[in-house]
This record gives structure tokens, sequence and C-alpha cells, in this order.
């Protein structure tokens, strides 16, 4: 464990006891970090974050015991939850139970919940399947265009307002194949644009729906019977490739979480919700502010 640093950590007296205070930082994502003490009680502390990231809230405990000369501070973020509304019997209805949208995660995180509730059932025997949908598209360009598209950059189309991020480029004779992940829009024919190079495709494919990546068929539970949920928590959740467990639970900051059944038919299903719990990644390297008061 680290030692005491005097350049970022300070200590003075104060009445009867000892007043120390600094900063320190968590180990990339780790969510406890050994603060070095001099002290051989801590009667009382404070732990406050200096910066976090605008999409996470992160709360910071310590209990006081020190241990071989140091603190535990430990963190949590707070999970969030996206969910459908309760009145979406028409999209449900239209579409079968398949891809109904959840909500797009504004953060990178772990999947920690999941309820499921309906009015009443469709027909067959549905299971539940739940994931996200991709938001990339493959656009070729076979008429001459400039390659050199840089992974990472921002491109555009100006004829259709669509933006989106390159992901990756190959190039073939005269056909440039694109790979963009798309921020707005929908992409046509007309000229994209990036900060070295352009095509005008006259091939644009998004990336089909990734409607299993979380809970597929195979992993699947049932629908819960009409006027009743069904609800996962955090201790319920296993990954594998069994019944009743995710295949995954990792979400990427943007994904649009996906919900659907499979086996299911299109009888009147309706008055559907749906709610998936996320906890955010820890932000890496997270500084905060301390003091400790003791002797």
């Amino acid at each position: 464990m680290a030692a005491f640093d005097w350049s970022t950590q300070f200590r003075f007296k104060a009445n009867n006891g000892w007043i120390e205070n600094g900063e320190y930082s968590f180990t990339t994502t780790s969510l406890t970090v050994e603060v070095p003490t001099k002290l051989t009680k801590c009667v009382s502390q404070q732990v406050t974050p200096q910066v976090t990231s605008g999409d996470v809230t992160e709360i910071l405990r310590c209990d006081k015991t020190i241990t071989s000369g140091h603190i535990t501070v430990t963190r949590e973020a707070k999970p969030l939850t996206l969910q459908t509304s309760p009145e979406d019997a028409a999209w449900i209805t239209g579409n079968d139970w398949v891809g109904v949208p959840v909500g797009r995660s504004p953060v990178a995180g772990t999947i920690v919940g999941f309820r499921v509730q309906n009015m009443t059932l469709p027909g067959g025997s549905p299971v539940i399947a739940l994931g996200k949908q991709a938001s990339t598209a493959l656009l070729i360009d076979t008429t001459g265009g400039t390659s050199g598209f840089v992974v990472g950059e921002e491109v555009s189309q100006a004829t259709s307002l669509t933006r989106g991020v390159v992901v990756s480029e190959s190039v073939a004779g005269d056909q440039i194949s694109l790979v963009v992940r798309t921020l707005e829009g929908s992409w046509t024919t007309g000229l994209v644009s990036g900060a070295t190079a352009s095509m005008a495709p006259n091939t644009h494919v998004p990336t089909a729906t990734a409607a299993e990546s979380f809970i597929d068929a195979t992993n699947a539970w049932l629908l819960p019977e009409a006027g009743f949920g069904l609800d996962i928590r955090e201790a319920d959740i296993t990954v594998g490739d069994a019944a009743n467990q995710f295949t995954s639970i990792t979400v990427a900051k943007g994904d649009m979480i996906m919900f659907g059944t499979t086996s299911g038919g299109s009888s009147d299903p309706s008055g559907l919700f749906v709610a998936v719990d996320i906890r955010p990644t820890a932000t890496s390297g997270l500084t905060f502010d301390y003091a400790f008061y003791g002797h």
C-alpha cells in the first residue's frame, strides 16, 4: 500500500486532535482505494469527488476504520433506469412484440435489473428477448470516391443532414467500403465528406438489429401471464448459456435497448411495461478531496 504523500496530503493540529486533508485517486475503475493516514483513530470523515462525468453520479463512502495505516474509501455508481410507456400497445400490436424500443443508454455500464409486466399476452408461447439495436451502417461507393477516411473522425452528408463516426474503411479497386456509427439521420446516396476523403455511396446498408444481445431465445424467460410481472434483480442475474440467464450484460454508451419476444403471435398484445436498470461504469481514475479528523 502507498505511503503518506506530503505533496498532496496535509495534516495540522486542531484542538486535541489532528485534521488530515488532501486529495487522492482511485486506480482506473476500481471501487475501493486505501488512503494513507498518520491517524491511529478517525473520529469523523468527509470525502467528495472532485470531477465526475456529467452522465455518472458516484457515491463515495468511508467507514473510518484504520488498517495498517490506511483508511478505505469506497464508491458506487448510482444505477439509472430505461423504461417503456405502459401505453405502447399500438407499437407492440403493429410489430408483433418485436423490436420494441426501451431507450438509449446515456452511459456505458452493466445491466443490474430487468422488469416486465403486461396486461394481455400475444398468442403462442412467447419468451423474452432483450438486446440492442445496432447503430452502424455500411456505405459502399464503386464510382471512384476518395479513400483515406480516418477511424474515429466524424463524417457528414449534407443532403440528408446525417452524420456519423468512422468505424473502419476498406478499399478494393475502385470500391470504397465505409462502416460508420450513425449519430443522427439516415444515409442516402448523397456526398459523404470527411476531413481528408469523400464518397457518394450507391449502396447504404444499416447493420441488422441485434435483438438478442442480452437475452436470446435459448436463455429466455417466459413472458409473464396477463396482469403479472417479472422482476429480475442484480442478485438474480447470471451470465451464461442456459435458460433464465443473460447472454451478456455489458452496455455501451449510446446503445438503443430493444425488447421483444419469440414464439409468440399478434393476438391483441397490449399494456406492456419494460424497465432495464443499468449501473454506469465508474469514472476511471476519479480524484476526490477528503478530510479526516482524529488522533
